[in-house]
């Protein structure tokens, strides 16, 4: 079981969720945990995930069509083709014997850097491999 709950810090003391934070802890009561502190992140935008599913994907899915004949639906374009190939991807280490995986992460994971970075490699693809100009 893994929680992420948000909240503030000031003056060195929880503002929110604090009361979520302790069901959360003694909800491991007995068990040795792992307690992860990050500074919250920005994630894609709604700006960004409408252009993406209204303007890149229909793009490509109208490009895919020209160029092989066959129809993808938006689904497939999106996770089982862009993930796959620009994702980024990060380590995940089993603490109890030390293996690494590799974890593509999700677009909705995204920060709104990581989106932008994640369409311009899509541009850049559709322009060379689709010749399909997909605009800024």
């Amino acid at each position: 079981m893994k929680f992420q709950i948000k909240s503030n810090v000031v003056n060195g003391n929880l503002k929110r969720n604090r009361e979520q934070i302790k069901q959360a802890i003694a909800s491991f009561e007995g068990k040795e945990i792992i307690i992860t502190i990050d500074k919250a992140k920005k994630t894609r935008s709604n700006n960004q995930n409408n252009f993406y599913w209204g303007v890149c994907i229909p793009l490509i899915q109208s490009g895919l069509k020209d160029a092989t004949g066959e129809f993808f639906g938006n689904d497939n374009i999106h996770y089982d083709m862009l993930l796959k190939m620009f994702a980024p991807t990060f380590d995940v280490v089993n603490v109890h014997n030390g293996l690494v995986m590799s974890r593509q992460i999700s677009s909705s994971e995204m920060t709104t850097t990581q989106f932008c970075s994640y369409i311009l490699e899509i541009q850049k693809w559709a322009a060379e491999f689709l010749n399909i100009d997909i605009p800024d």
